[in-house]
């Protein structure tokens, strides 16, 4: 009798051991990747699978990249090694084609993760086109974004939009929410040109 309880006991205990396991080894799995990379639109040809830094893509990835799949995190791509000349944020999402995102096709060469973005701004209404990733004070968007804005989501925290550089001009406040398009919350249409936490 006391064989027979052992010999449960000791089943019992093998398969819970398996089954935790196999649940460690799936968790694993799914967090790991975090950024997928394409060598093709539609996610089609040669992929990566990575959840680091890629200072440099290597020679098979260099200027290649057209389509990309991001599970977690906000990342930074690069036009060039080792995180030089212009880059592009994205976050979570599938971009099918890289130019629908606003990077141009085939120009990656790096990419890493960064701090999420408290802020994102969108080139179209309805969070299309280009996007702009910020977790800090934006004393000017720059040429690239300036009177370009029409779509807003904000992630944290209040921000203040402004209609000049430098904070200058008229401003708009705005809280945690998502914003398809700014003229709903009485901001002009392509006109802000900074903004910063309040």
């Amino acid at each position: 009798m006391g064989k027979q309880i052992f010999d449960r006991i000791k089943k019992t205990l093998v398969i819970l051991l398996m089954v935790c396991f196999l649940v460690t080894m799936t968790a694993a799995t799914v967090s790991a990747a975090k950024i997928t990379v394409y060598e093709h639109i539609n996610f089609g040809g040669g992929r990566l699978d990575t959840s680091s830094n890629q200072q440099y893509v290597g020679d098979q990835w260099n200027d290649k990249i057209s389509s990309i799949k991001i599970n977690s995190g906000t990342w930074r791509f690069y036009e060039h090694a080792n995180y030089g000349g212009r880059y592009w944020d994205l976050g979570p999402g599938q971009y099918s084609w890289v130019e629908n995102a606003g990077i141009p096709n085939d120009l990656i060469s790096s990419f890493k993760q960064i701090n999420p973005a408290k802020v994102i701004v969108y080139e179209h209404i309805n969070f299309r086109g280009g996007r702009l990733y910020a977790s800090s004070n934006q004393q000017y968007v720059g040429d690239q974004w300036n009177d370009k804005i029409s779509s807003i989501k904000i992630n944290s925290g209040t921000w203040r939009f402004y209609e000049h550089a430098n904070y200058g001009g008229r401003y708009w406040d705005l809280g945690p929410g998502q914003y398809s398009w700014v003229e709903n919350v009485g901001i002009p249409n392509d006109l802000i040109s900074s903004f910063k936490r309040v």
